[in-house]
């Protein structure tokens, strides 16, 4: 049960550090730059939204499932939802960016990570290795 305390930690951690850039945005009358705010577009909570659900769920399959997880034929399914997660994240991030002109460092955040995880797992996959 010591992941759970794990788990649980970094959820609140999470939520310390989310608590405390709303505060910072709300505080100022005026924010000099659209960067430093939160995401004010559907798009862009949605991508947020998901990213973190995403780092939720692959710590939980990593941890807590990796033993006993379901899994259907070879693939662990605790990792696989984190991974579409992750990637429906990445796709709403993309299009709070393009489309709706959000700017806000957690889209960028949420949107970069997952694009950088999948090049690195596509590269791994095209270049061969030992």
């Amino acid at each position: 049960m010591e992941v759970g305390k794990y788990v649980l930690a970094v959820a609140a951690l999470v939520a310390i550090v989310c608590w405390i850039a709303y505060r910072r945005t709300r505080a100022r009358s005026a924010a000099p730059s659209r960067f430093f705010a939160l995401p004010c577009t559907r798009p862009g909570r949605a991508s947020a939204i998901l990213f973190l659900l995403a780092i939720v769920l692959l710590m939980l399959a990593s941890t807590v499932l990796a033993d006993v997880g379901p899994t259907v034929g070879m693939i662990n399914v605790g990792p696989a939802i984190g991974g579409v997660v992750m990637l429906a994240g990445l796709g709403t991030g993309a299009v709070a960016l393009v489309k709706g002109g959000e700017r806000s460092w957690v889209v960028w955040l949420s949107t970069l990570i997952p694009a950088l995880v999948l090049g690195a797992e596509v590269l791994s996959m095209v270049i061969p290795g030992e």
